[in-house]
């Protein structure tokens, strides 16, 4: 594999991932990356079980499959920053050696050495709007997310497990518990509706909120509800919801493609970010803007009943 500090995600040749015996599904999620001659191409990512560089591993890790280096024959791809970010990297050019440390990711990656100049990719910081659709995902009991979250006040970690379903004012509802604390979302579109903590009502969405299922790069809506806390205090709230983006992200948990959803304010101030991935079946980052300081919420770790096949480990 040809290093190449520059690229976010390792990308391997179809023959070398047939060798491997990776499987690439057609509906395998697909990533657009911009060759050094301008073109675009879109290609397809899948989870291997595991790359390794020496006595270095990263398991569970997302790779791109496609003809990247054509015209090298001596090269199976580009070894690129999703596997490379979880070490200290050190690139010795006088005795050609290069040094991963697993103790420190990278703060900054020393230069590489010269190479020829050669089709090599790097992932675009506005890419090009994808048609794929993003479907709504379906919770199991059993299901289970651990994420860690920090702000200017402090951080912890907390686990969300859906718990089963439950009807509420008619409507099917997934209760999801951390704790002493029930959340619950409509099942129907995943709208959240309702908290509860040891059985007391804490706060309660109406409507629910929503993300307007299936999503897509590029789609829009607009979001009005009152939210009443269990005080009995009433708050009414206007947000506008924007797909931003495709784009790779790397989290406690992982590398994943994810799609990143924006939300603003009536004064086009945002409010709140979210990336979704759809092997997890949840969002893996969040973040809440404050004044005080913004939130971020990370996953961890995820235990999926019954993950999607597409995204199973190779």
């Amino acid at each position: 594999l040809l290093l190449d500090t520059g690229a976010s995600f390792t990308i391997v040749r179809p023959a070398l991932a047939q060798r491997a015996g990776i499987e690439v599904l057609p509906d395998a999620p697909k990533f657009p990356i911009i060759t050094a001659g301008g073109q675009i191409h879109w290609i397809p990512i899948v989870r291997v079980r595991s790359l390794r560089v020496g006595d270095a591993a990263v398991e569970g890790i997302h790779v791109g499959v496609f003809e990247v280096l054509r015209g090298v024959p001596d090269l199976d791809g580009l070894l690129g920053g999703n596997f490379l970010n979880h070490f200290k990297l050190t690139i010795e050019r006088s005795r050609r050696r290069l040094t991963l440390d697993p103790s420190r990711a990278n703060v900054a990656i020393a230069p590489a050495p010269a190479v020829p100049r050669i089709e090599a990719p790097a992932i675009p910081s506005a890419p090009a709007a994808s048609e794929r659709q993003w479907r709504q995902p379906v919770w199991t009991p059993g299901d289970e997310w651990r994420l860690r979250w920090q702000s200017p006040t402090g951080s912890g970690t907390y686990v969300l497990t859906v718990e089963g379903e439950e009807t509420v004012d008619d409507v099917a509802h997934y209760v999801v518990r951390s704790g002493s604390r029930q959340t619950y979302y409509v099942k129907a579109t995943l709208g959240l509706h309702l908290g509860k903590v040891n059985g007391a009502v804490t706060f309660r969405h109406t409507p629910a909120i929503t993300h307007h299922w299936p999503l897509r790069v590029g789609k829009s809506w607009e979001r009005n509800y009152r939210r009443e806390d269990g005080a009995g205090r009433v708050q009414e709230i206007y947000g506008r919801c924007t797909v931003a983006e495709e784009t790779p992200l790397s989290v406690p948990a992982g590398t994943f493609v994810t799609l990143r959803v924006v939300c603003r304010s009536r004064a086009e101030r945002i409010v709140s970010e979210a990336w979704y991935a759809e092997e997890v079946k949840n969002w893996v980052r969040w973040r809440i803007v404050s004044t005080r300081g913004d939130r971020i919420d990370e996953l961890v770790s995820y235990s999926p009943t019954s993950p999607r096949a597409p995204s199973a480990d190779r």
